[in-house]
């Protein structure tokens, strides 16, 4: 274990517990160390022709994943595109002669089922019966803490769990995981698409789209309406109509209630300049509030530090391939032709899936937004040291059940601990 010595500031602590930090779940500077890992993807590929099909990349990204590790395990969820990374690598190392198992980790949906049976059903009626599926039980906890990182602490959702998926897979051979992290955010249908649908005349996708979107929630017509009616505004008011209505919880609150007073006007400020730079940004770089949508699912674009034992790779999320789909017009996110909501909102992922595996494929979406809530707010930390380095009041925390709140105090929580075994301070 590397010791260390210096001291990490409380006024970086406090950005961490900012609300465009939390809400866009990425990391707004060091604790320690080198910067987070941020991606070099760009947020404007060089090459900005449009591109009618991804699986080119896609393949590419999954094979440079798998690099030339000879056994690989794939993090599985039942959904579809941890599905498409599996068929994929699956197909790769049949081609190579190399070995594919699955992980996953149980959890129950919100409809109170649990993904295992998904899973194993999806791998008999695909014809990957032949693949390994090795199980994390829904309270196992794993053998070692996460690793730790001096830039601060992993974001992702349940990094222990996450360590327990990757200690499975290396328990059973496996030099390297692989997921399928970023899909939803890089290659889903964005909301506000009524525009793109009627300046193209495709009448068909705009009934459907209508459908899926404004025939499921009657709370999405102010947005789409808004969304045409400010095409005709100067840039800079249609971004700032476009954040106010996206982002209503950044207009409203600025900065959480679980923030010590001593750094609210500093974690306010600073959250006020990041939304400026955003605004400006898309009245620079965007037309559309559709446009501005999916440009914000996916940027900053943050790579959780790896939990170990083995590397966890993400081929959704390869600078290369989010140069790739971002070329992929918006329009080809969606597809009114095929059977499913959930399908047709994911186009682009079912396009990297055999037709011939269509008939096994989930038809809707599990959730588990329960669960994961459940998790959070179970393990729930005392926050000692936050609060005793003056950045959480204790107050407010002892008050709080937001799962999003508790799940990012957990993580420094964790993380401080660790930096003090480490012989780092906090310095006010």
């Amino acid at each position: 274990m590397a010791m260390g010595s210096g001291a990490v500031l409380a006024n970086r602590l406090a950005l961490w517990l900012s609300w465009p930090a939390i809400i866009g779940e990425f990391a707004p500077c060091p604790l320690l160390g080198e910067s987070p890992a941020h991606s070099s993807a760009s947020s404007r590929p060089d090459d900005t022709r449009p591109v009618a099909d991804i699986r080119g990349p896609f393949s590419e990204s999954v094979r440079g994943c798998m690099g030339d590790h000879e056994r690989i395990g794939i993090s599985v969820s039942g959904g579809l595109d941890s599905l498409a990374v599996l068929i994929e690598a699956a197909r790769i190392a049949d081609q190579d002669g190399r070995h594919i198992i699955a992980v996953m980790a149980e959890m129950t949906d919100d409809a109170g089922l649990s993904n295992v049976s998904v899973v194993r059903h999806i791998l008999a009626a695909s014809g990957l019966g032949n693949i390994e599926l090795h199980i994390t039980a829904a309270r196992e906890t794993p053998t070692s803490e996460p690793d730790w990182h001096p830039e601060g602490p992993n974001l992702a959702a349940l990094p222990s769990v996450k360590r327990s998926l990757l200690e499975k897979a290396a328990d059973h051979g496996a030099t390297v995981a692989i997921g399928g992290s970023g899909a939803d955010e890089l290659l889903g249908t964005v909301r506000y698409m009524f525009g793109a649908f009627t300046t193209a005349g495709d009448w068909r996708a705009l009934r459907s789209y209508w459908s899926d979107t404004i025939g499921e929630d009657r709370q999405a017509i102010p947005g789409e309406g808004l969304a045409l009616a400010t095409r005709l505004l100067p840039r800079a008011w249609r971004s700032h109509l476009y954040f106010a209505t996206e982002w209503p919880e950044l207009s409203v609150q600025k900065v959480p209630e679980i923030v010590s007073a001593a750094h609210r006007d500093h974690v306010a400020s600073w959250s006020a300049q990041w939304i400026t730079k955003v605004l400006k940004h898309h009245a620079t770089r965007h037309k559309t509030w559709a446009q501005m949508a999916a440009w914000d699912a996916v940027f900053p674009l943050h790579l959780p530090p790896e939990p170990g034992p083995v590397p966890l790779k993400h081929p959704f999320l390869t600078p290369s391939f989010v140069a790739a789909a971002q070329r992929l017009p918006l329009a080809r996110r969606y597809d009114p032709t095929l059977p499913h909501a959930y399908w047709r909102q994911k186009a682009a992922v079912i396009s990297l899936i055999p037709k011939t595996m269509r008939a096994i494929l989930p038809t809707a979406k599990q959730t588990f937004r329960n669960d994961l809530a459940s998790r959070y707010l179970a393990g729930k930390s005392d926050a000692a040291n936050l609060i005793a380095c003056g950045v959480v009041d204790e107050k407010a925390w002892m008050a709080t059940s937001d799962p999003s709140l508790v799940n990012r105090v957990n993580a420094l929580e964790s993380w401080i601990r660790e930096a003090d075994h480490r012989g780092y301070s906090i310095r006010s």
